[in-house]
């Protein structure tokens, strides 16, 4: 009788074990899903990044800057009015 019961309960804790071991297993491969995911992102964001340093470095492209400065920010120079015409 007592040897059944060991039976049975090694069985049921494999059983248990194995179920745990494949939950762990599935929720290891979304969580990898999710970084792989997420390193995608951010090599996108590295790359615009890279992009928009290129256009501040780039001199022939100053007026392009200015004019998103005005018209983004409302920057001016110094002693400069400009008016919003709606």
């Amino acid at each position: 009788m007592r040897s059944k019961l060991l039976r049975i309960a090694v069985i049921v804790l494999s059983v248990y074990l194995l179920v745990r071991l494949f939950a762990v297993l599935h929720d290891y491969h979304e969580l990898n899903k999710d970084y792989q995911n997420e390193l995608k992102t951010k090599e996108r964001y590295e790359d615009r990044n890279a992009e928009l340093k290129s256009i501040c470095n780039d001199k022939s492209k100053e007026k392009m800057i200015e004019n998103a400065a005005r018209e983004r920010f409302g920057f001016a120079y110094p002693n400069e009015e400009f008016y919003i015409a709606h």
